[in-house]
């Protein structure tokens, strides 16, 4: 049987609340890491973040694949599946490609997960200046008090769009702080 066909079934399975099988899970997988064309691997990997928490293990796994292609998939799967996820999009931030640690990044911004703001503001120092950036604007989402001064060091960035994206962070995260001291 062919993997489109298993992923299919699988897709509709989740559609229906049916909980796929171990075995079209396993499919999926191997897919996920055997199959040569990349964007029968993407859909794979969307296929099981569609799967929800059994999918984490295999999806994590596919960050070790050579194609940043794969990986950046792979975490937008992930993201489906929300703050469960967490330390595999924390693990991603150290990727050796900007897109993947940009796409990890973005996906803690979508789940903003307090546990992530450490990892978060070790970003801020990343080499890629578009990585930094995303850092600054999750953690502004977030809006966790322990960013703020961080932020402000980020304020002196080499890169223009950093620097705004860190001072807009900033009032984010000083606005949240004064409401909560209001209550």
């Amino acid at each position: 049987m062919s993997s489109h066909s298993n992923r299919k079934r699988a897709e509709t399975k989740k559609a229906k609340n049916l909980s796929p099988t171990e075995e079209e899970i396993e499919q999926l997988i191997a897919t996920l890491s055997e199959v040569q064309n990349p964007k029968t691997r993407m859909r794979a990997a969307e296929a099981l973040g569609k799967i929800g928490e059994p999918a984490i293990k295999p999806l994590s796994s596919a960050l070790t694949e050579e194609r940043w292609e794969v990986r950046s998939n792979a975490i937008l799967a992930l993201e489906k599946i929300g703050q469960p996820a967490t330390h595999v999009f924390q693990e991603a931030m150290t990727d050796r490609d900007w897109f993947v640690r940009a796409t990890a990044v973005k996906a803690l911004g979508q789940i903003k997960d307090p546990r992530a703001v450490k990892g978060l503001i070790s970003v801020l120092n990343d080499k890629d200046w578009f990585v930094r950036e995303r850092a600054a604007e999750v953690l502004g989402k977030i809006g966790d008090a322990t960013s703020i001064k961080p932020l402000m060091e980020t304020f002196h960035d080499e890169e223009l769009y950093v620097r705004a994206k860190a001072v807009l962070a900033f009032e984010r995260v000083r606005r949240r702080i004064a409401a909560s001291a209001e209550r």
